[in-house]
């Protein structure tokens, strides 16, 4: 039951990742007719004016988000008080099941107090905050339906740690080039090197308590780093892969596999200059898949 419950949990973090992604592009312009021109112009007119009314389907996806966040609300308290009810208490769901629900709190409390900031340091914190629930939910699928505790593969247990927090890495730099509206900075890898030596590798470009600006030349270099981040992680996961299937863990290898495929050819379209919302949300679904997928092998 506990197992089943923590798939209907990782399902509706899945959901909100994905919706909570729709909101922020789409108000930072992704798929505006005259792209790129108008990346970050409604996000400039939020700040400059105040909240307009949403659209039909910005307004859908506000109410699903928030239907979804209160169902897994609940969801994670029942498995909470469900671990701590059983005899023997069921420790390490139970772990999970707190760390679940501070964080839920913890994203709550930042989407009331930050309504309307322009702060990097937002998004940071509810991109990451999602990832890391949805990270939790994964685990706890794999414990909750492994009573027994399976056999201790040390090796790739450290090796699937050091992706997972690569993987965290990563989303962090995405988290910054959407939150700085960094995407059209520069389309091939050579041009975001060419960028961003031309604007002195601007540190500042980093600086999650700095109001962005559309069309500032530091957004190349946040990109370059974004570019860079995806080989290194790439390159841990293709190795975790390797590793998982020697050791006989082929559905994992497989679908780890796959999911890395469809984000790194999602995430070179998108780098290319095709910025459409489908390929974007996309890519956030993919890099969820990959960071779940990890996190079942250890």
């Amino acid at each position: 039951m506990l197992r089943r419950m923590a798939q209907v949990c990782l399902g509706l973090v899945v959901l909100i990742v994905v919706l909570s992604a729709f909101m922020r592009h789409h108000g930072a312009g992704v798929g505006c007719a005259d792209w790129p021109a108008c990346y970050g112009q409604a996000a400039n007119a939020l700040q400059a004016s105040g909240p307009t009314p949403a659209g039909d389907g910005v307004a859908l996806a506000r109410l699903g988000h928030r239907v979804a966040a209160s169902l897994a609300l609940v969801l994670i308290l029942v498995m909470l008080f469900g671990c701590l009810a059983t005899r023997p208490i069921l420790r390490r769901e139970g772990r999970l099941a707190a760390a679940l629900l501070v964080l839920a709190l913890g994203l709550a409390a930042l989407g009331v107090v930050s309504a309307g900031t322009p702060l990097p340091a937002v998004v940071l914190g509810n991109l990451l905050g999602g990832f890391l629930m949805l990270a939790l939910c994964a685990r706890m699928v794999v414990v909750a339906g492994d009573p027994q505790g399976r056999p201790s593969d040390p090796l790739l247990a450290r090796m699937a740690g050091l992706v997972a927090i690569l993987l965290v890495g990563q989303f962090a730099l995405g988290a910054l080039v959407s939150a700085t509206w960094s995407a059209p900075a520069c389309s091939s890898f050579g041009d975001c090197l060419d960028l961003a030596g031309r604007s002195g590798w601007d540190p500042a470009a980093f600086d999650p308590l700095r109001v962005p600006v559309p069309g500032d030349a530091a957004g190349a270099t946040v990109q370059l780093a974004h570019r860079v981040g995806a080989i290194v992680a790439a390159a841990g996961a293709l190795v975790l892969g390797v590793l998982a299937w020697r050791r006989g863990r082929r559905g994992e290898a497989l679908a780890l596999a796959g999911f890395l495929l469809a984000v790194l050819a999602l995430g070179a379209l998108i780098g290319g200059g095709a910025l459409s919302m489908p390929a974007v949300l996309l890519h956030n679904l993919g890099a969820a898949g990959v960071l779940a997928t990890v996190l079942r092998l250890p």
